[in-house]
């Protein structure tokens, strides 16, 4: 089973970025209500236990547009943390 996650990407003409190439998504299950990503950086939230990680190639078509990925569902009837970021 899978949800739809919907982000929007930056702009081409964004201030300090261009040529973003790749977005990284992670998720994991929650308990007791506590996001396991906060305050983590993004190596640091894919090294945790249990992280399911999608990697979209980004196009310069995709610049400021929202961008559909389809992510599994890890925790049916629970919560599910997410986490993104871009790279070049």
């Amino acid at each position: 089973m899978n949800t739809g996650l919907v982000p929007q990407t930056a702009a081409i003409d964004c201030p300090g970025l261009s040529g973003l190439k790749k977005l990284t998504v992670v998720t994991i299950a929650m308990s007791g209500g506590n996001n396991p990503f906060q305050g983590l950086s993004m190596p640091e939230a894919l090294a945790l236990a249990g992280v399911l990680n999608i990697d979209v190639t980004l196009s310069e078509g995709d610049a400021g547009q929202q961008k559909v990925i389809d992510i599994p569902v890890v925790n049916l009837g629970g919560a599910q943390a997410f986490a993104a970021a871009c790279a070049d």
